[in-house]
């Protein structure tokens, strides 16, 4: 097969993307009301955060919802909507991952 769909990933032409039934799901998802509809939420775009760049300092107004301590009754704000919206597109327009092409230059940065 030159393409599939595998644990949520489109695999193929050398390349690797988000599933798209899987992002149109996270697109689809409503705003939250509880600490547990935010953590479910978090946890599903999480699961793609290689696909998006500064996934954390996206997500960081909605993962401070979550904090022990905090209701478990959300009150959404402007800020978390903003927030939500970010991360959905970011999903949606996201980068695929591809492999190097070998005939061409290219740099690789690395945190030890």
């Amino acid at each position: 097969m030159a393409e599939l769909t595998y644990l949520g990933h489109w695999v193929g032409s050398g390349c690797l993307k988000p599933e798209p039934a899987k992002v149109e799901v996270i697109w689809n998802w409503p705003a939250p009301h509880t600490k547990k509809q935010v953590q479910a939420f978090i946890g599903r775009a999480g699961y793609y955060r290689r696909f998006l760049p500064h996934f954390s300092a996206i997500a960081a107004p909605i993962t401070g919802l979550c904090k022990k301590g905090k209701p478990d009754k959300v009150v959404w704000t402007e800020e978390y909507q903003k927030a939500l919206h970010a991360l959905k597109e970011a999903l949606v327009r996201g980068p695929v991952l591809a492999n190097p092409d070998f005939d061409k230059p290219f740099m690789v940065f690395t945190n030890a």
